[in-house]
């Protein structure tokens, strides 16, 4: 210890906060101690010389020392935290369950506190007021208790009553606790001060204070130790964020006994390692299975399977999940792709936490993961397992690259593709009625994160609220390839002739226009398109589609016999010659005529006439 602190003197308060009790015991206790008595306002009272009290309290009082000398401060404030057993917060936590229900007894008997706070304390220590707590404790006394509260003040922090154990976690040093926090104030200074230079400047502000005994090699164990056992810390003072998140958070072990089924679930997008019938051309292709995993049970919760990875599946997929779920997800852990990334997830910033999206009402955050990090996502191991215990079982596997890919797909292989070549590829409705089944398989497997239970029994062992699904009406619930067939199935049953208007529109997503003759092709009703001026030019751009038309017939501008002709046929009041003469001269387009008809009409109806003369038109034509 140093010179300054042999002869410093500390109050009566400061002491009594060490102790954790009152002045009053302090005063009585004056003898133990090197004291010197002091003026204060009104009267005298004395100071205790540090070096005189009890050894244990004299470092605390060091430790709570935070005042450093020199002007090179470290980035962040240094709190060594020890890795305490369980035991340990067990009884903490024990501490401030009894240290509550004293309270309350006391509050209920406001007559005699102290007696009520005996008389607990005396029911407690028989072990059957509160068995779980006495077993976890033990007896314990009105005075422990007391002191309890003292530590605990207004707080709720049950950490300040764990009990003060030395654990061999710590390392072992001759260093005290202020020299520790002089040491690191320096050490993990952002200027990254070499360990040699901290020691020497270490020792320079502490030499102020009295004479060190500390060698060198002291304190350069101690740095070693504390950045081979607190790197995280070591790496964001010394070097920064960013340096932080690239070199120690992707190997962040993940405790997934802190998750409850149902928390967080993990999306992911698959493209199918086989062949199905693509819907709109009946052709084989590969469909891409979007899937969210319930992150605790590692149970698929809800998937989809589309022909591409699209806002519009991720959608239904999610909308499937929180269904089978029964339960609304805390986390949607996610995939970096540009589907994910789409419009129902807008905000542009694509920060890792806190996106926000479609589903923001229903309280979800979405964090996306970090791109080309495979090991990010346990869904990943999941579709491994898929692969090789479902999609290789099937005849129509074509495996997930060229370099895996099945002998019978490849060119001038005649021996395999005679025997193996598959002669019906299953339809997506088929797919997932097999996908129901291996789920069921897969399911009844070992969960990987609870060796004694299943899948399951681990998923089925969850919290389940009653969902409204009117609120993810806003989710698409029907695919494309469900509503095609749906449309397909509808005209077979009923042929008709199929109008499309405003065909301009169509005409700018080339997607839409070909399931117009996607249908045409399988069914082989008549198409009619309908469009404006430029429909005709846009569809020269699709010449597969034009070369398909039996003719264009275009739309003239009425001429006078026409519009006379459509008056005549349509209007419930009649008009005199030079009206209906008036009326052709002013319109020449059927939806102006009808419009105009209407109010005129509604006109006639008011005024109870049953011709329509030239200067009532004429007062019509004038209203604004």
């Amino acid at each position: 210890m140093s010179t300054m602190n042999k002869d410093k003197y500390i109050s009566i308060q400061e002491l009594a906060d060490l102790k954790c009790v009152s002045t009053r015991a302090i005063r009585m206790s004056r003898d133990k101690y090197i004291t010197r008595e002091i003026i204060v306002r009104g009267g005298k009272s004395f100071e205790i010389l540090l070096s005189s009290i009890e050894p244990e309290l004299e470092e605390k009082y060091l430790n709570q020392r935070t005042q450093i000398t020199s002007d090179s401060t470290a980035l962040i404030p240094v709190t060594q935290s020890k890795n305490l057993p369980t035991k340990v917060n067990e009884i903490a936590l024990a501490r401030l369950d009894l240290l509550r229900e004293w309270q309350k007894y006391r509050k209920h008997h406001p007559e005699g506190k102290t007696r009520a706070g005996i008389e607990f304390i005396e029911s407690y220590n028989t072990g059957m007021l509160y068995p779980h707590i006495f077993k976890v404790l033990g007896k314990t006394s009105i005075g422990s208790v007391e002191r309890w509260k003292r530590k605990l003040g207004n707080t709720t922090d049950y950490h300040l009553l764990l009990p003060k154990y030395e654990y061999a976690t710590e390392f072992r040093t001759s260093l005290t606790d202020y020299e520790k926090q002089v040491f690191l104030k320096i050490l993990l200074h952002p200027n990254k001060f070499c360990v040699g230079k901290a020691i020497s400047i270490t020792k320079h502000i502490l030499s102020k204070e009295g004479p060190i005994n500390v060698q060198d090699v002291t304190f350069r164990r101690y740095a070693n130790w504390f950045r081979d056992n607190h790197y995280d810390i070591w790496t964001l003072a010394r070097d920064g964020e960013k340096a932080l998140k690239d070199n120690v958070e992707p190997y962040i072990l993940r405790d997934i006994s802190k998750l409850e089924v149902g928390d967080v679930i993990v999306a992911d997008g698959h493209k199918l390692s086989f062949l199905v019938q693509n819907p709109f051309t009946g052709k084989p292709t590969r469909a891409t299975l979007i899937g969210f995993l319930d992150w605790k049970s590692t149970a698929l919760v809800g998937y989809e399977i589309m022909l591409e990875e699209n806002t519009q599946s991720i959608a239904s997929a999610l909308r499937n999940a929180i269904i089978n779920l029964q339960n609304i997800p805390k986390i949607i852990y996610q995939d970096n792709g540009r589907a994910f990334r789409a419009k129902y997830f807008v905000n542009t910033d694509f920060k890792e936490t806190g996106f926000e999206g479609i589903y923001a009402r229903l309280g979800i955050k979405t964090v996306f993961a970090r791109p080309y990090n495979a090991r990010a996502k346990v869904i990943e191991r999941f579709f491994k397992e898929f692969q090789e215990s479902f999609e290789k079982l099937l005849p129509t596997y074509s495996g997930s690259s060229i370099e895996n890919k099945p002998a019978h797909f490849k060119r001038n292989e005649k021996f395999h593709k005679q025997y193996f070549k598959p002669n019906y590829y299953p339809t997506i409705d088929e797919v997932k009625m097999l996908v129901d089944k291996w789920l069921e398989f897969k399911n009844a497997q070992p969960c990987p994160n609870d060796k004694s239970h299943t899948i399951a029994e681990v998923f089925e062992n969850r919290v389940k609220i009653k969902i409204d699904t009117a609120q993810l009406d806003d989710v698409p619930t029907y695919l494309t390839s469900l509503l095609f067939k749906q449309i397909e199935d509808k005209l077979r049953e009923r042929p008709r002739v199929l109008v499309v208007d405003e065909v301009d529109f169509l005409l700018n997503n080339s997607s839409a226009i070909e399931i117009v003759r996607d249908l045409h092709d399988k069914i082989g009703i008549p198409v009619v398109l309908i469009g404006m001026s430029l429909a005709e030019a846009k569809l020269k751009r699709h010449k597969h589609i034009y070369d398909r038309l039996l003719g264009v017939l275009k739309f003239e501008t009425f001429n006078k016999d026409d519009v006379a002709k459509i008056v005549t046929e349509i209007s419930e009041v009649e008009f005199e010659p030079d009206a209906l003469e008036l009326v052709c001269a002013k319109f020449n387009q059927f939806r102006q005529i009808v419009k105009f008809l209407n109010k005129v009409e509604n006109v006639a109806e008011m005024n109870n006439l049953k011709t329509i003369t030239l200067p009532v038109l004429e007062g019509i034509l004038n209203e604004r």
